[in-house]
């Protein structure tokens, strides 16, 4: 039975993982890319925000040695 006001940890034995919880980076991806097979809708819905997140992580990853690559392009211009 439920209270109003109380909240319950889920069971980590039988709770699905929230990957939107985990912050993005190289071992949230090791850990997607090994995750097996699971048939719980929540769990495939959860997997497919944590790719979500690692694209965006890594994208503004590039973006950020991009503008490091134009920024030093910029102050050391290529002999010519």
């Amino acid at each position: 039975m439920f209270e109003i006001g109380v909240e319950t940890a889920p069971d980590p034995q039988t709770a699905p993982l929230s990957w939107s919880g985990y912050t993005p980076d190289g071992i949230m991806t090791m850990l997607l890319a090994q995750a097996g097979p699971t048939s719980d809708r929540f769990e495939l819905l959860e997997r497919i925000g944590g790719w979500e997140k690692i694209i965006a992580w890594a994208q503004a990853r590039q973006y950020e040695e991009i503008a490091q690559f134009v920024a030093s392009a910029e102050t050391t211009p290529a002999a010519g």
